[in-house]
């Protein structure tokens, strides 16, 4: 195969097939094989040397190209170099990565070239080019197909020889001057094979980035050892809280115990002030009534003595009236609405009931606060929740509420809600009977209704 040359040997120099006359005189020779060469300068393809003689020269190429790099870097003044930052990294006790770099070599910058030396030698070590650069001495390996193995490579280091690699290997066979000095003098095809500066560079940023980490640690440490403290602080405060809420929680109790001890007069006392309420002309006509006592069974909800003494107790009123405020809010007035569950109504009441005034007990609040956070009262006193809870389940099991969505697991049975002002014929008795003259129980979870007179079941 014939190789196709643009730069041949003329008289011990390289030239460009366009520096010489026409055909066989041009006096040109192979720069691998030394055979003769003839100047194909026609006028439809791009000018090129080949061999005047069936020769199969496969050196041919990058031996020219080879000659025609070395050429540029001997008349050249300035050379861009390959972009070289050193950069180290190290990790603080947190575990996070900090790093310290610097530019060693600007890719950005054109180098002022002292003086060239072609095929100058160090010992065991041959250079294609040395290029004195600002005074200090730069070795330039050309490669077109041959790139520096690793043993060059060691005896580069071993002689601490600052060297790059021009990279021809993707040039054009058909180029010329002026596209060999790009791809030679532009740096875009150097890269660094060894900077005697750079290890010396990479100790110093070592050296800088372990005073910079160790300072680092030292503020991790502070802060830890604050935040210790801080915690440890809030602690102790805490521990303080906790001691002084159960002498609160002690005394919550005793002033229960005495509260409780009274039950008879405080009910008469919350009576009395019932009647005095705006709403109670309300609650006795819609129910009615014309004493509390005669409100419906289902607003009288106490299922046993200790229930019956904390719903008494709870809040700062009669524990009917309360009951019966509730069931017109959010029940009689709201007849037909499904509420989302059971938790959203009891917050909802509790929430209304503050809102007008009627609040739980002192001591109920006490005791209630101190259960967030584990203190048990020996009285096993319940809280405003608890009290709220077992109305509206009670409510639930009459069939005068239902949620969209029931959760919590309990097993409710919904009957059709009655209007409270609506009668229930009895047919033992032969007449209409008002929500006050009917009993119920709760069998399997069902209420079962019945006439008080009578004991007809309805």
């Amino acid at each position: 195969m014939q190789a196709i040359l643009t730069f041949a040997i003329q008289e011990g120099r390289i030239v460009h097939v366009d520096e010489v006359s026409r055909g066989d005189k041009c006096g040109c020779n192979c720069p691998a094989c030394g055979g003769k060469l003839r100047a194909n300068q026609g006028k439809i393809k791009r000018h090129y040397f080949s061999h005047q003689f069936e020769e199969n020269c496969v050196q041919a190429l990058e031996s020219a190209l080879h000659l025609a790099a070395k050429k540029v870097l001997s008349k050249a003044v300035k050379i861009k170099l390959p972009n070289l930052r050193v950069e180290v990294d190290a990790c603080d006790s947190l575990g996070h990565t900090h790093r310290a770099s610097k530019k060693l070599v600007d890719a950005r910058k054109n180098y002022k070239i002292n003086n060239t030396i072609i095929e100058k030698s160090y010992g065991n070590i041959r250079a294609d080019v040395m290029l004195d650069i600002e005074g200090k001495e730069l070795l330039v390996e050309v490669a077109v197909t041959h790139f520096i193995d690793e043993e060059k490579l060691n005896r580069i280091k071993e002689r601490n020889l600052s060297t790059i690699e021009i990279d021809l290997s993707n040039v054009p066979r058909s180029v010329g001057w002026k596209e060999v000095e790009d791809y030679v003098l532009s740096g875009k095809n150097s890269t660094w094979v060894f900077n005697k500066k750079e290890q010396l560079l990479k100790n110093d940023l070592k050296t800088e980035l372990k005073a910079r980490v160790e300072q680092e640690n030292t503020i991790i440490e502070r802060v830890k050892a604050d935040e210790i403290e801080i915690r440890e602080r809030k602690e102790r405060k805490k521990e303080l809280e906790k001691l002084k809420l159960v002498s609160q929680v002690e005394k919550a109790v005793q002033d229960y115990e005495a509260f409780i001890s009274n039950i008879p007069d405080i009910q008469r006392k919350y009576e009395q002030e019932v009647y005095l309420h705006p709403l109670w002309k309300k609650i006795s006509d819609i129910f009615k009534i014309s004493s509390i006592n005669e409100a419906p069974f289902f607003l009288k909800w106490a299922p046993c003595n200790k229930c019956q003494a904390d719903c008494i107790c709870m809040y700062n009123c009669d524990y009917r009236f309360w009951q019966s405020i509730v069931f017109l809010k959010f029940v009689y007035l709201q007849m037909g609405r499904n509420y989302k569950n059971r938790k959203e109504l009891i917050v909802m009441i509790i929430k209304f009931l503050k809102r007008n005034g009627i609040k739980p007990q002192p001591f109920y609040e006490t005791v209630s606060y101190a259960s967030h956070i584990g203190i048990k009262n020996e009285a096993s006193m319940p809280r405003a929740w608890d009290i709220i809870q077992g109305f509206i389940i009670n409510l639930e099991n009459l069939g005068f509420l239902r949620y969209s969505k029931v959760i919590w697991g309990s097993p409710f049975v919904y009957l059709p809600p009655q209007s409270v002002d609506n009668t229930f014929f009895c047919a033992g008795c032969d007449i209409d009977r008002y929500c006050r003259d009917i009993t119920y129980e709760v069998i399997d979870w069902r209420a079962i209704f019945a006439c008080k007179e009578c004991g007809t079941k309805i």
